[in-house]
C-alpha cells in the first residue's frame, strides 16, 4: 500500500477511528469493536472503511488472555477442552489461567494443517487492556489494532506475529510490538495517538512487506531483508511534538530485490546499517512539511547505498568498502568518512559541512553549477595518494565548486561527463598540503579548466593530458590554469603517472609551466616559449633555433611523411641489381628473386629517426636481340616492411606492395640505356609516445609512382676486368593525405616529391673457377643528390613545416656474383651511404637469378 499524506492530514480527522459497540460476548460480557475515546486522532481514512462491525471478532480480553497459535501436536487443529464453537462463526475461546484470569477471549478459527489459528478473511482485532497476541499468522487481509486506549491504562501487545498478504498491524496509542514478521504484503504500522507512542522492536521486514513508522511513532532494530521502512513526520507524544523515529536499523537485499528505508518530513533514525543490497533515502517530499527526513550515525557497508536527495540530512556518515553515496540538490551531509574503494557523487546545490575525510582509495565527486546553486563543502582531507577528488561539470563552461577547506596528498581530478569537453572552475579558500592536479585533457579553444585559490600554501603538482589539438588560440602561446591571490603555493609539472616532467604536449608545440604576478596575485600557466631540457632527445634535439618545441606527434607525422620516399628509392636500387645491369652474358629469358635488409637513420629538422626495411622482389624479363644490341623487357613485383623507430618513442609500420616494369639497352658498343617505371601502394600505422607516456595512434594508406633513367658505359681497361660508369636520375611522387591522429592533431601531408641525380663508377673482376664456373667481385662508389628541398605538412591547419631531405651524399659498395653454371647465378651485395641529412644507411641484398 502506498501512502499519499501530507503532515496536515495528521491533525484531525473527525468522526473517523472506529465503530459503535457491535455485539455482547456469549457470555453475556460486552464486547467491543471501537476505541475507547470519540475524538482521537486517526491514522487513515482508510483504516475506518475497514472498521466494520460485521467483521469483528467479538473478543474480551484482560491482561492475562492470549490470542494465540494452538496446536494438539499432531498435525491437524482439535478443539482443546473449554472451546466452543458457533457454525457460522467458528468463533474460539480460550483462557490462559493465571492470577486474576477469570476472562474469556473469542477468537474465529477453521483447521489449518500447518496448525495455526487463522482468521476468518477479513477480520478485525482489538488487542488492548494488557492483552497479548502471539504466534499468530495474520492473513488475508485481516487486521489488528494493537494499542493502549482502552478501560485500562496497560498497553496491549503483539509478539511474534506474522503479517502477510494484504494483513495490517496497527501499533498505536502506546500500544506494543515485538518480533513481528512481515512478508510479502504485509503491513506494519507505528504511530503515537492520544499522546502515547506506539512502539515496535525488532521485527523482521522480509520483500514484499512494509514497516511505517508516522506520526511520532518509534521502532527500533528492525532487520530489512528486501523490504521497506518508511520513517516519518511528527505526532503529539506526552504533549510534546515528537518526531517519527527509527534505531539500529540494519537493510539487507532479497536478491534482486533492493531493501529500502526512506526517511522524510520530520522522520529521523540512528544508528542504521546500510549492508549489500539496502537503501538509504533521506529526504523532503512534502512542502507544507517543516523539516525533512535526518539521520544520524549511518555505516553503509559494500553493495549498500545512501540517497540523500532535497531536504534530507544525514549527520556522521561512514561508507566502507564500495559503499555508495548519492547526495542531492539542497541535500545536507555532516562529517563524512571515506573508507576503502568508496565513492560520494555529490550533485550541483548539495552541502557538505564538517569534515570530509578521504581514506584508501576513496573518490569523492563534486558535480559543479552557477554560483547560485554551486556545490559547497567545508572541509576536505584527502588522507592518502589513490584519494581522489573530481571536480565534474557537463553542458556549459564556467559551472564552479567551492570548497573553504582543502588539504591532504591526494589528487584532484577536473573532469567532464559525455563526448563533448567542457570545463570548470574549483574555488578554494584555504589550500594545503601536497596535492596533485589533474586539468582536463582536451583543453582547447581558448577554454579550460580553472583553480582559484584565496590562501594557499604547500607544494602541488599539476598534470595536463597530452594533446593533439592546440590548447591556446592562434594569438597567443600561453594558458592560464592557476590564480593563488595569496602566492604562498608551490606549484610544478608531473606526468599523469606522477614523475617530475618539464613539459606537457599542447598541439603542435611543447609547453612549460611558468607564473607570473598581477594584481590578482600570482598567476601560473602554461607556455609554448622554448622549453629547457624537455625530457631525454638522444640522439638529436628537435628543436628550432630560439623557437618553441614541437611534440612527440608533430615529429612522428613528419618523419613518416619522407619515409614511403626512402622505401620507394631503396626498392629501386634492388630492381637494378636484381636485374643484372653489371652482367652482360644474360640468356634469352631470366628469372630473379632478391630479398632485401636495409638500415637508415635520418636526423634533420623534425625528422628524427631510424627505419629498418625488410621485403623482397620478384621480376622475369626477356631478352630481343636487335641489329646494334639486346632489349631487355620485363617485369617485376615486391612486397616490404618498414618499421620506423621515432627518437621520441614510438614505433610505426608501413607496409607496401609495388608492381613495376622495366627495359635494358645493351649496345654491342659497350654503353646501355636503362628504364624503370614502378607503383607502390601504402599501408601507414603512425604511432608516437607522447610526452607523458601515451600512445598516438593513426592509420591511413598513400601510393606512389616513380622511376628512374639510367645511361652507362663498359668497358675492360685489362683481362677480366671492367669498368662501369653511369648517370642515374631518379624521380617519384606520393600521394598527400589529411590524417587525425588519436590525440586530436590533424596534419595535412602534401604529395611528397622527390628528383634524386647520382653518378658513379664500379669496377670488377671475373675470377675463372672452372669452364662453368665463374666469380665476379665489384665495388662501387657514386655521389647522389637529392634536389627537391620543399615538401611540406601543416600540422592542425595552422602550423607549416617542411620535411626537407635534400642535399648531397656518398655511397659506397661492394657485391659478388657466383655463376654457379651457365643457368644459375647467385648475388650478394652491401651499400653504404651517408649525408648531411641521412647520416647513414646500410643496406644487404641477396639473389639468384636463373636463365633459360
Amino acid at each position: 500500500m502506498q501512502y499519499k499524506w501530507k503532515a496536515s492530514c495528521w491533525a484531525f480527522m473527525a468522526c473517523c477511528c472506529f465503530v459503535q459497540t457491535a455485539a455482547a460476548s456469549e457470555g453475556g460480557g460486552k464486547l467491543s469493536c471501537q476505541s475507547s475515546y470519540k475524538n482521537g486522532q486517526a491514522f487513515h481514512s482508510r483504516y475506518n472503511e475497514d472498521m466494520k462491525t460485521k467483521e469483528c471478532i467479538k473478543a474480551k480480553a484482560s491482561n492475562s488472555d492470549f490470542v494465540t497459535r494452538m496446536s494438539s501436536g499432531s498435525g491437524s487443529f482439535e478443539k482443546p477442552n473449554g472451546v466452543s464453537t458457533s457454525k457460522n462463526t467458528g468463533r474460539l475461546i480460550k483462557r490462559q489461567q493465571g492470577e486474576n484470569s477469570n476472562s474469556d477471549t473469542n477468537a474465529g478459527w477453521n483447521m489449518q494443517t500447518s496448525n495455526i489459528a487463522a482468521l476468518k478473511s477479513p477480520e478485525l482485532i482489538f488487542v488492548k487492556d494488557g492483552a497479548l497476541l502471539e504466534n499468530f499468522v495474520l492473513d488475508n487481509n485481516g487486521k489488528a489494532y494493537i494499542s493502549n486506549d482502552g478501560e485500562k491504562d496497560e498497553p496491549g501487545r503483539s509478539i511474534n506475529n506474522t503479517v502477510k498478504n494484504g494483513a495490517e498491524i496497527y501499533v498505536y496509542a502506546g500500544g506494543l510490538s515485538e518480533n513481528s514478521k512481515i512478508e510479502h504484503g504485509g503491513i506494519e504500522n507505528i504511530q503515537a495517538l492520544k499522546g502515547k507512542q506506539g512502539f515496535s522492536k525488532n521485527a523482521i521486514v522480509k520483500e514484499g512487506g512494509q514497516q511505517s513508522v508516522g506520526n511520532g511513532g518509534k521502532v527500533e532494530g528492525t532487520e530489512i531483508y528486501g523490504g521497506e521502512q518508511l520513517v516519518f513526520g511528527e505526532g503529539d507524544v506526552g504533549g510534546q511534538i515528537q518526531e517519527s523515529s527509527a534505531s539500529n536499523t540494519v537493510i539487507y537485499g532479497q536478491g534482486e530485490t533492493l531493501g529500502q528505508q526512506k526517511v522524510y518530513d520530520g522522520g529521523i533514525t540512528w544508528n542504521t546499517k546500510v549492508m549489500r543490497g539496502g537503501v538509504q533515502e533521506i529526504a523532503k517530499k512534502s512542502q507544507s512539511a517543516k523539516n525533512g527526513g535526518s539521520a544520524f550515525n549511518i555505516q553503509i557497508f559494500g553493495g549498500g547505498k545512501q540517497r540523500v536527495l532535497e531536504g534530507g540530512k544525514a549527520v556522521d556518515v561512514t561508507l566502507n568498502e564500495t559503499a555508495l553515496q548519492e547526495i542531492y540538490a539542497d541535500g545536507f551531509v555532516k562529517n563524512l568518512t571515506m573508507n576503502d574503494e568508496t565513492k560520494s557523487l555529490v550533485h550541483s546545490g548539495a552541502t557538505l559541512e564538517g569534515k570530509t575525510l578521504l581514506n584508501h582509495s576513496a573518490q569523492l565527486h563534486l558535480y559543479a553549477e552557477n554560483e547560485k546553486n554551486r556545490t559547497t563543502v567545508e572541509d576536505i582531507i584527502l588522507n592518502g595518494k589513490d584519494t581522489k577528488l573530481y571536480s565534474i561539470t557537463d553542458a556549459f563552461d564556467g559551472k564552479s565548486s567551492l570548497i573553504q577547506k582543502l588539504s591532504g596528498e591526494g589528487s584532484v581530478i577536473f573532469a567532464f561527463t559525455g563526448s563533448d569537453p567542457y570545463y570548470s572552475q574549483l574555488h578554494v579558500n584555504n589550500l594545503s598540503g601536497n596535492l596533485h592536479f589533474a586539468f582536463n585533457t582536451t583543453i582547447a579553444q581558448n577554454r579550460g579548466d580553472y583553480l582559484f585559490v584565496e590562501n594557499g600554501k604547500g607544494s602541488h603538482t599539476i598534470s595536463v593530458a597530452d594533446s593533439g589539438v592546440e590548447i591556446t588560440d592562434p594569438s597567443s602561446n600561453k594558458r592560464d590554469l592557476i590564480t593563488d591571490q595569496s602566492g604562498g603555493a608551490h606549484f610544478t609539472l608531473a606526468g599523469l603517472s606522477g614523475e617530475d616532467i618539464n613539459a606537457i604536449d599542447g598541439g603542435t608545440y611543447m609547453y612549460g609551466l611558468k607564473q607570473r604576478k598581477n594584481e590578482n596575485g600570482k598567476i601560473w600557466f602554461l607556455s609554448a616559449d622554448r622549453i629547457d631540457n624537455p625530457g631525454p632527445l638522444d640522439p638529436i634535439d628537435p628543436l628550432v633555433p630560439g623557437g618553441p618545441t614541437t611534440t612527440p606527434s608533430v615529429d612522428a607525422v613528419l618523419s613518416t611523411a619522407v619515409v614511403p620516399g626512402l622505401i620507394f628509392n631503396n626498392e629501386l636500387e634492388i630492381v637494378r641489381t636484381g636485374r643484372g645491369i653489371l652482367d652482360q652474358n644474360r640468356k634469352n629469358v631470366n628469372l630473379w628473386a632478391y630479398a632485401i635488409k636495409s638500415r637508415e637513420r635520418v636526423a634533420t629538422d623534425h625528422t628524427h629517426f631510424k627505419l629498418e626495411q625488410t621485403g623482397i622482389v620478384f621480376g622475369a624479363d626477356q631478352l630481343n636481340e636487335l641489329t646494334h644490341g639486346d632489349l631487355y623487357v620485363g617485369g617485376f613485383g615486391s612486397y616490404d616492411r618498414g618499421r620506423v623507430t621515432h627518437a621520441r618513442g614510438g614505433d610505426s609500420n608501413l607496409n607496401t606492395y609495388s608492381i613495376g616494369a622495366y627495359a635494358t639497352y645493351f649496345d654491342y658498343r659497350g654503353w646501355y640505356l636503362d628504364g624503370v617505371l614502378k607503383y607502390n601502394y601504402f599501408r601507414d600505422n603512425l604511432k608516437a609516445i607522447s610526452t607523458n607516456g601515451l600512445v598516438v595512434q593513426s592509420d591511413y594508406n598513400q601510393w606512389a609512382i616513380g622511376g628512374s633513367f639510367e645511361i652507362g658505359c663498359r668497358f675492360e681497361p685489362a683481362q677480366n676486368t671492367w669498368m662501369q660508369p653511369y648517370i642515374k636520375l631518379t624521380g617519384l611522387q606520393v600521394e598527400g593525405k589529411k590524417i587525425t591522429l588519436s590525440n586530436g592533431m590533424t596534419a595535412n601531408i602534401n604529395p611528397l616529391t622527390s628528383l634524386r641525380s647520382e653518378i658513379g663508377l664500379t669496377a670488377g673482376h671475373e675470377f675463372i673457377v672452372n669452364a662453368d664456373t665463374s666469380l665476379t667481385a665489384y665495388i662501387m662508389a657514386a655521389w647522389l643528390r637529392e634536389n627537391i628541398n620543399n615538401n611540406h605538412t601543416t600540422i592542425n591547419n595552422r602550423h607549416k613545416f617542411i620535411t626537407d631531405l635534400s642535399g648531397n651524399a656518398g655511397k659506397l659498395g661492394i657485391g659478388v656474383n657466383s655463376f654457379v653454371n651457365d643457368k644459375l647465378t647467385l648475388y650478394a651485395e652491401a651499400r653504404y651511404l651517408k649525408g648531411h641529412k641521412i647520416k647513414q644507411s646500410l643496406q644487404g641484398i641477396l639473389g639468384l637469378r636463373y636463365s633459360f
